[in-house]
């Protein structure tokens, strides 16, 4: 005999199981779209990079990558600001870097740059 109307169906509960994963599935998809975004957004700020008011700048893109050490003659500059080592010390190390004449020989060094 032929059931008209359930069409193959087992019950009227067979779409619950079926509502409940598609849910899921959709949460699923939303949580990795998200995730994703929050990781792109992320990479775009280098460590130590702010906007104003010490914000970081989310929507920058990546830069190319600079090197952000100071030079040897910048960190041989800032010891003499400090008054770790004194003017003939700084010449003499200068002049080392440089590979240049020692001190006392008559030619003075070049000023620092920076």
């Amino acid at each position: 005999m032929r059931h008209f109307g359930h069409y193959g169906h087992h019950g009227g509960w067979g779409w619950v199981p079926f509502g409940i994963t598609m849910v899921l599935l959709w949460l699923v998809l939303i949580a990795v779209l998200a995730l994703v975004w929050r990781v792109w957004s992320h990479r775009a700020v280098k460590p130590g990079q702010s906007g104003q008011q010490g914000q970081p700048t989310h929507w920058q893109a990546p830069g190319p990558a600079v090197d952000q050490r100071p030079s040897p003659e910048q960190v041989l500059a800032d010891r003499l600001a400090r008054g770790d080592i004194d003017i003939d010390d700084y010449r003499q190390r200068l002049a080392e870097l440089r590979g240049g004449p020692p001190p006392g020989s008559g030619a003075e060094p070049p000023p620092p740059t920076g």
